[in-house]
């Protein structure tokens, strides 16, 4: 292993002397590298929706799929309005409604023939005006419109009409609220569900959808026809359901999608028209992921400058010479572009964990280069000219670099053992932007230093802020080998208070609590759980494997059970449930001279069969919505208050074990029956699932990774074990904190530990490193650890604190999952500092390791080492 180490040196050693002698051919291929590399760029990706978090062949994305080939797409926009009169049904109010309604339909009546707009993706408009009422004429069911045209004339009439939606047992909280104040308008999109065999038919359209056809846009009056339907059908995706055994592959929704959409819409409501008599508040999927894509992607930008300033300021304050500021910067810009075309290349999709990958790139790649300038410049002002000071620096730092750039993509490569796909991209992206700054440090820094090297004035080598570290590293250098012992206790006492606050840390996800807690979009999610029946919505689907099933009596008793479960079990979470049993009860009392008593199932087969008939004729559109064509599959729509997945999956839970129970006597005469939780808030269980067990995976297998590759670098258990217990309280340290602050595991917090171990060991290696080479060079255990300290703490320390302001940028963002990310890793990093310059002093102390069976043949190795 010594001769090995040796080896390294000398290797690292000549770099600087080949780069020279090809230097001609290095910048060629270096120019042609970055062409071809960066021409991937323009495919590089970003994507925050919830169905890319998730494998091709995942059950759940299957099911997905199947659901929106029979149903369509579950993305919405659920748009609340208040009266500002306090009366969703005064003339003011349903003008202005119906005046909105009109535009969202109507909106190509103001566009060139082939001009393509966001609201091309509305696939439905339904309001109090349009919201399918069900009546029996003539011993015929009759769906029309709840309101239509026919608005109230006088005091007596607004009364009448809001006594008959409060009393619909389908209105309230889903169209209004109980007080009347608010409204909704619930507006149903394609994203998500347009099949890919149709994209280049689709792209006929700029739209990339179908228009509306001129028959149909004739049909749009409130007053008559049916319900108002926008140009979307399903019979493609169903016939691909029918007539192959593979699930339909749908166009995935991209982010620019959604944000297409809200720009189109969010004019439109807007208007001075309307806003003077109704004031809204849209929330919905859609309009989550427009605000990433508007306002946390715009931030990228900010967030990059202000890291890349810092790196600026750090540089400069340091150095004092332009060349060594702009070098490094150079190397960890070209970096961040190579990873940015090479994603692009490959068909990763990234999400906002690239703002991670930017800083991450730009601390490990500026962090070599100060080893390396420092080292030139500390060489030079020992007398060595340039060239042989370029050799004495990389002999001395480059292992150490490429030792810390390894540890570093080991914690990061970790993560892609996590089945969650943007995960495993980011830990594949971020360590290979780590190892391209390495190899751009290795062989082009030298040619760069050649071409304009880097001078440190005389009268500025040691300025203030460099003596402020000393002074401070001086007064704790005796701390960890004068009182080991309690140093090891108080830092044992720390941990221990800290686990206990890390036991409390849950596993959840809430995409509506990474919003700021300002933001006029929380607060919309909030005003519409507090006042309507919730802002989210869960999707099941029951699918009994045999035709005509939901006619039978009592497969719609059992549905019915499972929606009273649902609502009685959870009232603090379930708004309301919606199927197939609703509209059957509600058919069946309309034909029965909408008598209350007869809203019931019939249980009868032959009278559920003709109701379910009559109903379909009424309104074959809301059918579709609600069963498949030949009744084997029906839906099941749940209306849910926003919450956290830790409060979602025990309600999840209980409904499978109650829906396994009410259906366990069905199964002999529906054997294949099954039943499947579905939608996009499917997704995100699910999601969370593997979020629980991949944080302790990634983190374990780094662990025993970086501790294996320590073992084989220091030759010694002992040494290993030491190296790697201070590293581990940074990672306490977050947990605890974690629970303390109430911040919970998801996939943002997931990444701190595997990145911090990474980051942090860098510093162990680099103080044991010295302090090895102080133990060699015949210095006692004591002047070992206080030259370490001098030596290497003043780096160590320097770029530590980079470090961490470098994580505080996150601050700057409007994600509350990234500004908890960089909160976190700030205090991590800093804890990592302290167990290096205290805690493990103490341990070498105490464990007394003092690498006594290797001075004798690290005596050559130490001389080199030294310089």
């Amino acid at each position: 292993m010594e001769k090995l180490l040796l080896s390294a040196n000398r290797f690292f050693e000549q770099i600087p002397d080949v780069s020279r002698r090809y230097r001609w051919q290095i910048w060629i291929a270096f120019i042609l590298i970055n062409i071809v590399i960066l021409a991937g760029a323009s495919r590089f990706t970003i994507d925050m929706t919830m169905e890319v978090f998730f494998e091709d062949g995942d059950p759940v994305k299957t099911a997905y799929d199947r659901f929106r080939a029979e149903f369509g797409s579950d993305e919405a926009i659920y748009l609340i309005y208040e009266a500002n009169d306090g009366d969703v049904f005064s003339n003011d109010s349903l003008n202005a409604l119906k005046g909105l309604q009109s535009d969202l339909v109507n909106y190509r009546d103001h566009l060139k023939d082939e001009q393509g707009s966001g609201l091309d993706r509305i696939t439905d408009v339904i309001s109090l005006l349009n919201v399918s009422y069900m009546e029996a004429r003539d011993d015929a069911l009759i769906s029309g419109k709840f309101i239509g045209d026919n608005f109230p004339q006088n005091e007596e009439q607004r009364e009448a009409l809001r006594d008959k939606a409060l009393r619909h047992p389908d209105y309230p909280t889903v169209y209004l609220s109980n007080d009347s104040r608010f409204g909704a308008v619930i507006i149903k999109t394609d994203l998500g569900a347009t099949l890919l065999t149709d994209e280049s038919a689709l792209n006929e359209n700029s739209g990339d959808v179908e228009y509306l056809d001129d028959e149909f846009v004739d049909e749009l009056s409130l007053s008559e026809g049916e319900d108002i339907e926008m140009a979307w059908s399903d019979t493609d995706a169903k016939l691909a359901l029918a007539n192959n055994t593979d699930i339909p592959e749908f166009k995935r929704a991209e982010i620019e999608d959604f944000s297409y959409l809200m720009h189109a819409f969010s004019p439109i409501i807007e208007k001075s028209e309307y806003t003077q008599y109704l004031t809204f508040y849209p929330v919905g999927n859609p309009t989550v992921m427009s605000f990433f894509n508007d306002v946390v992607f715009q931030e990228m930008g900010t967030v990059v400058g202000a890291s890349l300033l810092l790196i600026i300021i750090s540089l400069w304050v340091l150095f004092r010479s332009l060349s060594a500021v702009l070098w490094p910067l150079t190397i960890v810009v070209i970096s961040f572009l190579w990873v940015v075309g090479l994603v692009g290349w490959s068909g990763m999709i990234m999400t906002m964990m690239v703002n991670i990958i930017v800083f991450l790139i730009l601390a490990v790649g500026v962090a070599d280069a100060i080893h390396i300038i420092s080292g030139y410049l500390f060489f030079r002002e020992q007398g060595e000219d340039h060239e042989q000071s370029i050799r004495s620096v990389f002999k001395k730092s480059g292992l150490a670099c490429f030792l810390t750039s390894i540890t570093t993509s080991i914690g990061l490569l970790s993560l892609t053992f996590v089945p969650i796909v943007p995960i495993r991209s980011f830990g594949i992206a971020a360590a290979m932007g780590v190892m391209i700054a390495f190899l751009l440090t290795v062989f082009i820094l030298p040619l760069m230093l050649d071409a304009w090297p880097p001078i440190r004035k005389k009268e500025i080598q040691r300025g203030d802020k460099i003596s402020l570290i000393q002074r401070i590293l001086r007064s704790v250098e005796h701390v960890g080998f004068t009182h080991p012992r309690k140093v090891i206790s108080i830092f044992v006492l720390f941990a221990a208070v800290l686990i206990v606050g890390g036991l409390s840390v849950k596993v959840d996800s809430n995409m509506v609590e990474v919003l700021p807690p300002d933001s006029l979009l929380r607060k919309s999610f909030q005003l519409v759980d507090d006042e309507m029946g919730g802002s989210q919505t869960m999707e099941m689907v029951i699918d009994a494997g045999k035709a005509d099933a939901f006619k039978d009596p009592e497969m719609l008793n059992r549905l019915q059970k499972i929606q009273l479960f649902l609502e009685r079990t959870y009232p603090g979470l379930v708004g309301k449930t919606t199927s197939l049993v609703n509209v059957t009860k509600d058919a069946f009392k309309s034909l029965n001279n909408d008598d209350p008593a007869y809203y019931v199932i019939p249980q009868s087969p032959r009278v559920l069969e003709q109701t379910l008939f009559m109903f379909n004729n009424a309104s074959p559109k809301d059918r579709r919505q609600l069963v498949s064509d030949d009744y084997s599959k029906a839906r099941l729509t749940i209306r849910l208050k926003n919450a956290g997945s830790f409060e979602y999956v025990p309600m999840i839970q209980g409904a499978e074990n109650e829906m396994a129970r009410v259906l366990e006597d069905m199964k002999a005469k529906y054997p294949a029956i099954d039943v499947r939780l579905t939608g996009g808030m499917s997704l995100m269980i699910r999601l969370i699932d593997y979020v629980s067990w991949s944080q302790i995976q990634s983190f374990g297998l780094a662990l025993v990774v970086i501790s294996l590759l320590l073992l084989m670098v220091f030759g010694s258990v002992k040494i290993g074990l030491v190296a790697i217990f201070p590293n581990l309280l940074p990672i306490i340290t977050v947990f605890g904190l974690m629970g303390y602050m109430g911040v919970s595991l998801d996939t943002d917090t997931l990444l701190i530990a595997p990145i911090i171990i990474g980051i942090a060991i860098d510093d162990t290696i680099h103080f044991l490193t010295h302090y090895r080479a102080g133990l060699i060079g015949s210095k006692t255990m004591e002047q070992s650890i206080r030259y370490t300290i001098r030596e290497a703490g003043q780096a160590i320390t320097f770029t530590s604190i980079v470090l961490s302001l470098g994580f505080l940028v996150f601050l700057l963002s409007s994600h509350v999952a990234l500004q908890n990310f960089g909160m976190l890793s700030a205090v991590a990093i800093m804890v990592a500092l302290i167990t290096d310059l205290l805690l493990l002093p103490a341990l070498c102390v105490v464990f007394k390791a003092d690498f006594a069976n290797h001075r004798r043949e690290d005596a050559t190795l130490a001389a080199e080492s030294m310089g």
